[in-house]
């Protein structure tokens, strides 16, 4: 059963990047917000910069992204948890199962 925030359901969803996993939970629509940014806008949510996002694709409730590394932003837990949090969603330490999963991969070659 997922966790109750206000009376409405919220999204699990799981965070892969450099081996290590983080937990977020949003409101209903949360992960469709993300998708919809990352895919079809082709912005991270809360940033303006141009080439930081290489691309992203969505297969049924996994979302893949590439990121660019930048020196502005040379951490890719840094961009990945200001986005999460710009989409509404915020780190959760309870034990709901994850219903979606992004895995993000930082390409070094750009």
């Amino acid at each position: 059963m997922l966790p109750k925030t206000s009376g409405h359901a919220a999204e699990i969803i799981m965070v892969r990047a450099g081996g290590d996993e983080r937990i977020y939970a949003g409101l209903g629509g949360t992960f469709t917000v993300l998708a919809d940014s990352l895919c079809h806008q082709q912005t991270l949510p809360g940033f303006d910069s141009a080439g930081l996002l290489d691309s992203a694709f969505l297969h049924e409730k996994r979302l893949s992204v590439i990121i660019c590394k930048q020196p502005e932003f040379p951490d890719l837990w840094t961009v990945l948890d200001v986005a999460m949090k710009n989409a509404g969603a915020f780190p959760y330490s309870g034990k709901s199962p994850s219903e979606f999963v992004i895995e993000a991969y930082l390409d070094l070659t750009a």
